[in-house]
């Protein structure tokens, strides 16, 4: 087998690996934005908590401030579950990165493989060339 004829196969599966390493990029920094905003949440929540527990406002104000701490503690969970939902799409995206990497590999040493094997016909072919000359010559060299 030829083996230029996988090389449009390489230069696919090269594509493919690029792409899937600049999606890990992207996951990536997408889950560091999310654990980025999810620390100023818990931040923020806490300060707001001190705040409302060293305080005496009057009833309704502390009522309000208690209202938006709640809200807060909630955007706090989804924030988490988005934390979550990011881990778990780098790890998709990284496992399919590993794969694309595995196919590139692969088609590199086919492609080696295929060029040996081109290598050996060939040296095998010059033995055979030489083996019926010295064979029509009745075995020796010509003087």
């Amino acid at each position: 087998m030829n083996p230029d004829r996988i090389r449009p196969l390489q230069d696919l599966a090269a594509t493919a690996r690029d792409a899937a390493a600049a999606r890990l990029a992207r996951a990536n920094d997408a889950l560091q934005a999310a654990e980025q905003k999810l620390c100023e949440l818990q931040t923020y929540a806490a300060e707001y908590g001190a705040a409302i527990a060293a305080g005496r406002p009057g009833a309704r104000l502390l009522q309000n401030r208690r209202v938006f701490h709640s809200r807060l503690l909630d955007a706090i969970a989804a924030q988490r579950r988005e934390v979550e939902r990011q881990r778990g799409l780098l790890e998709s995206v990284r496992l399919d990165c590993v794969s694309a990497r595995q196919r590139t590999r692969s088609l590199d040493r086919l492609e080696e493989i295929q060029r040996q094997q081109a290598r050996q016909a060939a040296t095998r072919a010059a033995q055979k060339e030489q083996d019926d000359g010295a064979r029509s010559n009745g075995g020796f060299g010509v003087a």
